[in-house]
């Protein structure tokens, strides 16, 4: 296929970013490449201790933010990226692409390289390439007094390019410990036994979609007992509750504390409750100033704009927590987190037009 100047760019600046190894807590190479990048297009720039990389350039007007993440998952070490009919995919089917998040990365670098040369008294922009946006710990030990921007960009949702999450839920996981006794089998007298309880509270936690899909309860791990000749002595239930509503979310979790409590009331049995991962979640309205623009954005772009609500996370949500009014838009990527991830030429080339776009018509 023929391709442009600015496609050619695009080409190599992707192919080059998916050939660096960057799994969740290992983003250093990349981390070095950009940093190179950054002082070669006039930024200024420090990494902080887990190694969120935060770039300034001074300009003229209002400050943007543009944020994405340095981080893959697993399978993503090794990629080789192919472009065939204009689609970008891993070659073999062994590894993931790296599209997540490298396709947005390349449209902002290239977008914010090309809104630079072209114009005359550039704006403040503000770049923020996280760690860890996969597993967790990287944006949220950001310290995000620094943003001066009021409003950021994050292209993260796999989705075409002009979906816009308006609504991302809360999440945070919880822990619950049943501690009994063991005891041989031949014994079972001198144990106490954590199956009663255990299996008295999976049957009373309500799990699934909740409030009218407001809410979703996920039980997903269940382990006890160490060997098949011994009374259970200990079992350990991880799960998650996840909800648009603050109000519905805290209600839920301390429901499923409660229930936990219930089970062993007349039993021998003890627990131990704790949470851990907790992410906030956010919503716009569909008629918030913030989203308007980015609708007409779209619109001048001849994109067209769908309003979202979507049950998974981002870097966004930490960031919308720290008071910077941040969106998640689509990013094209195809099947993310697998093998069979791929994304076009043209979604990548249409990011970095909206980049542009974003940096020119900008007004808080």
């Amino acid at each position: 296929m023929e391709i442009s100047s600015i496609e050619s760019r695009l080409f190599e600046t992707f192919m080059t970013l998916v050939q660096i190894d960057s799994p969740s807590g290992k983003e250093a190479q990349l981390g070095i490449y950009l940093e190179y990048w950054l002082k070669q297009s006039g930024f200024d720039y420090s990494q902080d201790m887990v190694g969120n990389i935060f770039a300034t350039k001074s300009g003229t007007g209002n400050p943007l933010l543009f944020c994405a993440h340095m981080d893959t998952v697993n399978p993503g070490c090794g990629i080789k990226p192919v472009l065939e009919s204009g689609v970008f995919k891993s070659d073999g089917k062994t590894t993931i692409l790296g599209a997540d998040n490298k396709a947005p990365m390349t449209a902002i670098m290239i977008g914010v390289e090309d809104y630079l040369k072209q114009t005359e008294n550039p704006r403040p922009i503000e770049l923020l390439f996280t760690v860890k946006e996969e597993t967790g710990g990287g944006v949220e030990l950001f310290d995000a007094k620094r943003i001066v921007s009021k409003h950021g960009i994050i292209f993260d949702m796999v989705k075409p390019i002009g979906g816009i999450t308006i609504a991302s839920p809360h999440i945070i996981n919880f822990v619950i410990e049943f501690k009994g006794k063991s005891a041989h089998a031949s014994t079972p007298e001198k144990g106490i036994s954590v199956l009663e309880p255990v299996a008295k509270f999976l049957q009373s936690v309500r799990i699934g979609k909740l409030d009218d899909d407001q809410t979703t309860i996920n039980v997903g791990l269940v382990n006890a007992g160490t060997v098949v000749n011994a009374v259970p002595g200990q079992a350990v239930i991880s799960g998650e509750v996840r909800s648009f509503d603050k109000v519905l979310f805290d209600k839920h979790l301390d429901a499923i504390e409660q229930q936990a409590r219930n089970v062993i009331v007349g039993n021998a049995v003890k627990i131990e409750f704790s949470t851990d991962g907790y992410c906030p979640g956010y919503s716009y309205t569909p008629d918030d100033v913030w989203v308007n623009f980015v609708s007409d954005i779209y619109k001048e772009n001849d994109v067209v704009t769908s309003c979202e609500k979507v049950s998974g996370v981002s870097d966004a949500n930490s960031l919308n927590a720290a008071g910077v009014k941040v969106l998640t838009l689509g990013d094209g990527v195809e099947d993310a987190h697998t093998p069979e991830e791929s994304v076009s030429l043209d979604s990548i080339k249409k990011m970095r037009q909206l980049v542009v776009a974003f940096l020119e018509k900008y007004q808080p």
